[in-house]
């Protein structure tokens, strides 16, 4: 028992090294360090990923899509009156036996004809959900290309550069670095 407390400090220390040994291993740094501890580098490599967060990705799809409206093309009835001509005098069944039955009786009746008219509709469109929502997912397709997807909605985030100025390119701020974004929605807005 006297031994054991005795090599204590030594146990700890081997157990320390240990975790430490993990811990490189676990986190793909073994590589850059032990090539440092041997000499091969003088200073660790560090790199900087101009690759976006999911937050940021998610902030560019909400800066996107808050406020933003679209038009729809819908139809309506709408009523109108017809003058009746000749042609629709003769073309009645009704306008020579039973008049009042008669859609055009005589030439320069009236008569009301529902037609089918387009009509743009201007929508809101819908507040997206906050950044911490669950239900936003992020996913990488390629080294410049992600989808972010939220309940109903998805978006294609494509990586361009920054000399290419267009009203649906969106410019985000990501650690340092200045990245330009050209969203797809996959829906009206």
């Amino acid at each position: 028992m006297f031994l054991l407390f005795r090599n204590m400090h030594k146990i700890l220390l081997f157990l320390v090294m240990l975790m430490g040994i993990v811990f490189l291993l676990s986190h793909n740094l073994h590589a850059g360090i032990l090539d440092w501890l041997f000499g091969k580098e003088k200073v660790p490599k560090v790199t900087k990923s101009d690759e976006p967060s999911r937050d940021d990705l998610i902030r560019a799809v909400i800066g996107h899509v808050s406020g933003k409206t679209y038009n729809k093309t819908t139809y309506e009835n709408r009523g109108r009156s017809r003058r009746c001509s000749q042609i629709d005098v003769d073309l009645d069944p009704h306008a020579k036996r039973n008049p009042e039955l008669a859609k055009c009786p005589h030439v320069g009746a009236t008569y009301w004809i529902s037609e089918r008219v387009p009509v743009q509709k201007q929508y809101k469109c819908k507040t997206p959900p906050p950044l911490s929502d669950h239900t936003w997912s992020v996913r990488k397709i390629s080294s410049n290309k992600w989808r972010v997807s939220c309940y109903g909605g998805s978006w294609e985030l494509i990586k361009i550069s920054s000399k290419s100025v267009n009203a649906d390119v969106i410019y985000i701020r990501v650690r340092e670095s200045n990245n330009a974004f050209r969203i797809v929605a996959h829906q009206d807005c």
